[in-house]
């Protein structure tokens, strides 16, 4: 995606390319990360996507480092979920 392009609409172009690579991969779980959150100080952009997806947006600034510690830990704690699942 471009800077100052529709990020709704960049998430639904990037869901319908994984639907036709691969509908099983497509099933899978999904993390919604915005990034360059340091770039909208109001959070219209996460505050859109949430609202038009209905979903979680874990808002991120790999320049500034917000959110990363957090998104870390998200992910860990999915890892260690699925390994737990995995095993039973």
């Amino acid at each position: 995606p471009t800077v100052g392009s529709d990020a709704v609409e960049n998430y639904k172009a990037i869901r319908r390319e994984l639907e036709q690579y691969s509908k099983a991969l497509a099933q899978k779980a999904e993390f919604i990360v915005a990034n360059k959150i340091d770039l909208d100080p109001d959070a219209k952009i996460v505050k859109n996507l949430r609202k038009e997806l209905g979903k979680e947006v874990i808002p991120i600034s790999a320049v500034t480092g917000a959110g990363i510690k957090e998104l870390s830990e998200l992910l860990w704690q999915k890892v260690k979920e699925t390994k737990a699942a995995a095993a039973q």
